[in-house]
């Protein structure tokens, strides 16, 4: 318990781990100065209480480290507890990130309680609840109570209960933030959003008034499909326009000062002069569908750590209707030359799936594993002989089996930058792959993930047919991309099965490929011009395809999107197409799985990419993530 009066600044010297009752650090803090906590890289951690609790007076939470919750009791996950007896103070959130452990828990990460309380988030900082909660402004029974975001990141659930039989409200408002998850809103509670502002989701009260000042292009606010939005939302009087009513499920979408809905006006649809670019673009290239990440057992023991053979994949392969797989046993080259692996029915792209410890990463939450792709097995060999110390105890494999066996040698985050470049300069691809699986690197930090441009992210992993986009592990490998490519990062989505067993549709890859040949297959993947789902997308800015960089300034963006693949699409289900910049959400339209699909608008100069996800709106799952292109 730390008492703190008047105007100071104090700095977390080392990392703070408590594990008693009630709060690690408890502020009772006099006077109405500010006074800072710097955590300047080190974490405050609990794990049976509320990390921080602010009884009164304000506090200001500075720099670039990690203030985590994990308790055991009823605020399981609350990282920070606002309860001021003074209702005009309360915490201020500058930079770091602020998160549960513990993202399965329902609690949020910041509780402003019943005696009120305000906490600000400004633009450094990350308030991450997962894919749960991350805010609640509390009941406010005794005191008002209210939650301001300044061009933060909340992710996850905003909760705004308001007030109850009372003359107290709570109040949210955010300028150019994001929240990622649902706004629910009670209808004694005051709402503002301003800037250039993300809601994933708003669910207002019947009669809630929802208020918009001076929107930005790009902002989006989506309308809750839990039911039909009856409330109104009152805009700057110079837009003149006003929502009595809109449908559940609209995006509603600045352009030029205007709310258009998404799902009515929706992606715009090509003319023909724009098809015809893209179907040129493409010439001669087919959709071809496929699987990335996969194991057999034509190898060593130890390496091939399979259950099929090769010639059992080709098999399996050709009843499936698949045209490629991407074979990648640990620790060898073996199987890249066996009898079936060079066959005319289909195609196998090689490599090798490895994994160490990151030595300056910490220990029990420092594992990665990632898959070096090639299309010839004498380019994965250069790599193994490299003298890169990922690769030890290289030898000759054993008698019977050709190629080279390795162990895997602890390696620092520049040791694997420096071998995904190598990676890439021997032709390979170079992908981390399933990256949020419990066990791997945990960390909060999405740079801690980034191995260099270009490379790849398993956005989602299969693990043999067992789950899909919506498996948690999914969510927030997918999330880790999303937030790479925020931080102006070229790194592509991948999707793998992580098949041990023989070959299945549960995660597959899309590719528009002239030829069957292995060198081309990759070539489309260095390229990034390829589609992890089982949907076929092709984008073009230009003459720029999906994956590449140009200069956006006076051009057209065309995407094409269908070629569904028979044995995953469902006929009772229903689709949708997304695009997305790097302010978020752009325009939602259905997607006709019977037919291709084609979209254009002009490309506005100042984002930095576009980017397509499709997604099967039934269950609630993305079944096929574009790649960006990125503007130069």
């Amino acid at each position: 318990t730390v008492n703190l009066e008047g105007e100071k600044h104090y700095y977390l010297a080392n990392d703070i781990t408590y594990a008693g009752e009630g709060a690690a650090i408890s502020y009772e803090i006099y006077g109405q100065k500010v006074t800072c906590l710097h955590l300047n890289g080190n974490d405050i951690t609990t794990t049976n209480g509320y990390t921080i609790f602010i009884a009164a007076g304000y506090l200001n939470i500075m720099g670039d480290g990690t203030v985590m919750g994990n308790p055991s009791n009823s605020a399981r996950g609350t990282v920070i507890y606002a309860n001021n007896k003074t209702a005009t103070n309360g915490a201020s959130l500058y930079s770091g990130t602020y998160t549960k452990c513990d993202m399965s828990s329902s609690s949020p990460v910041i509780v402003l309680g019943a005696n009120g309380g305000n906490v600000t988030v400004y633009e450094d900082a990350l308030v991450d609840g997962g894919s749960g909660n991350a805010v609640n402004t509390g009941a406010a029974t005794n005191r008002d109570a209210a939650f301001y975001v300044e061009g933060a990141t909340i992710r996850g659930n905003v909760t705004i209960p308001g007030a109850s039989g009372t003359a107290f409200t709570s109040t949210f408002k955010t300028v150019n933030g994001t929240v990622t998850g649902t706004v629910k809103v009670n209808g004694t509670s005051a709402v503002t959003f301003s800037g250039r502002t993300k809601i994933g989701k708003l669910l207002p009260a019947t009669g809630q008034t929802v208020n918009f000042e001076n929107m930005l292009d790009g902002s989006s606010v989506k309308v809750s499909a839990d039911g039909v939005f009856s409330s109104y939302m009152a805009m700057a009087d110079e837009w003149l326009q006003y929502f009595s009513t809109t449908d559940s499920g609209d995006w509603l979408i600045v352009r030029d000062k205007t709310f258009y809905q998404g799902t009515k006006t929706g992606l715009p649809t090509a003319e023909q002069t724009d098809i015809e670019t893209i179907l040129a673009a493409y010439a001669d290239r087919i959709v071809r569908l496929g699987e990335a990440h996969n194991h057999s057992s034509s190898g060593p023991v130890g390496g091939a750590d399979g259950y099929n053979t090769i010639a059992e994949w080709k098999t399996g392969m050709e009843k499936l209707n698949m045209d490629f797989a991407v074979i990648v046993d640990h620790r060898q080259s073996s199987h890249m030359y066996v009898e079936d692996w060079d066959n005319d029915e289909v195609t196998f792209i090689g490599g090798t799936e490895t994994g160490t410890d990151i030595t300056d990463l910490p220990d029990g939450k420092n594992n990665i594993h990632m898959n070096l792709i090639f299309s010839e097995p004498e380019q994965l060999e250069a790599l193994i002989n490299s003298g890169h110390p990922q690769f030890t105890n290289v030898a000759v494999a054993p008698e019977g089996w050709s190629g080279y066996t390795f162990k895997a040698g602890a390696c620092s985050k520049q040791d694997l930058r420096e071998l995904a470049a190598l990676v890439r300069e021997l032709g390979g691809f170079f992908a981390h792959v399933h990256p949020k699986y419990d066990g791997y690197v945990d960390s909060v930090d999405p740079l801690d993930y980034y191995y260099g441009e270009y490379t790849g992210i398993e956005v989602v992993c299969a693990t043999g047919s067992k789950t899909d986009s919506r498996k948690d592990y999914n969510k927030k490998a997918y999330d880790l991309w999303v937030d790479l490519l925020e931080l102006d990062k070229k790194v592509y989505a991948t999707y793998g099965n992580d098949d041990h067993s023989m070959p299945s549709t549960a995660s597959l890859t899309a590719m528009y490929t002239e030829t069957k040949e292995a060198s081309e297959y990759m070539q489309h993947m260095r390229a990034g011009d390829f589609t992890p789902g089982w949907v076929g997308i092709r984008m073009k800015i230009g003459d720029t395809l999906m994956g590449g960089t140009t200069e956006f300034e006076g051009q057209r963006l065309v995407i094409a999107a269908g070629d569904m693949f028979a044995g995953k699409y469902d006929a009772t289900h229903k689709y949708a197409i997304q695009l997305y910049d790097d302010g978020g959400l752009l325009f939602e339209s259905e997607l006709n799985p019977s037919e291709m699909n084609y979209y254009a608008v002009d490309a506005d100069p100042e984002a930095k990419f576009y980017r397509v996800l499709i997604w099967d709106t039934t269950i609630g799952a993305h079944v096929a993530v574009g790649n960006p292109i990125w503007n130069q």
